[in-house]
């Protein structure tokens, strides 16, 4: 799709510029935000069930797909100290994406994909939660992204896709009021900048 080319190229040259104080600022408040989301998620669980306690906000069996930034991605991996034993990465293999267990000692490798690392290990594992970048976002959950199509693919092969919680993440720079959708394409959960959260 032209249109979606031109999208990225444009995304792709604003990022550049992604380098002062205030570019630092609004990536943590979007891992703030994302934080409180996940965090939301698990109350909204425990209240159904009636059972809320403070020191179990995140439900221990869920496991949160996080990504390691490139190319100017919103960087959430800091994210991965909260979930010490629950945090998963992508890992690529030719047209294949899956999702293994990361912590802090994990050795990493280049992946395949452009300059994507990925942890080198073969604990797969499926996420209940993942955190998505964009090079844009939409107000109603479609994702612009380097149209190589890995996370549309993953979640399609998905049994169970509306189990899969996906929360989109880009800087509000980037954030788009409509971006072009195909058929294919996934929705986003969520989508959070450092400005605004909207549950779609």
């Amino acid at each position: 799709m032209e249109l979606k080319k031109q999208l990225r190229q444009r995304f792709l040259d604003l990022r550049k510029s992604y380098k002062d104080l205030s570019h630092s600022i609004e990536n943590e408040t979007i891992v703030k935000n994302t934080q409180e989301v996940i965090d939301s998620i698990s109350f909204k669980r425990n209240k159904q069930t009636k059972i809320i306690k403070k020191t179990d906000v995140l439900d221990k069996n869920k496991t949160v797909g996080l990504y390691w930034p490139m190319q100017g991605e919103v960087d959430i991996m800091k994210l991965a100290v909260k979930f010490p034993s629950k945090a998963a990465l992508p890992k690529i293999k030719g047209t294949k994406m899956y999702y293994v267990k990361y912590g802090y000692n994990s050795k990493m490798e280049k992946s395949s994909f452009s300059k994507l690392m990925q942890p080198q290990n073969e604990n797969k594992v499926e996420p209940n939660i993942i955190v998505i970048p964009g090079l844009s976002l939409s107000i109603n959950g479609d994702r612009l992204g380097f149209g190589a199509g890995y996370y549309d693919i993953y979640i399609s092969k998905k049994r169970s896709r509306k189990d899969i919680i996906k929360i989109g993440v880009c800087f509000h720079r980037d954030f788009s009021e409509y971006l072009p959708k195909e058929s294919h394409d996934l929705t986003l959960d969520y989508v959070i900048t450092d400005k605004v959260i909207i549950e779609i």
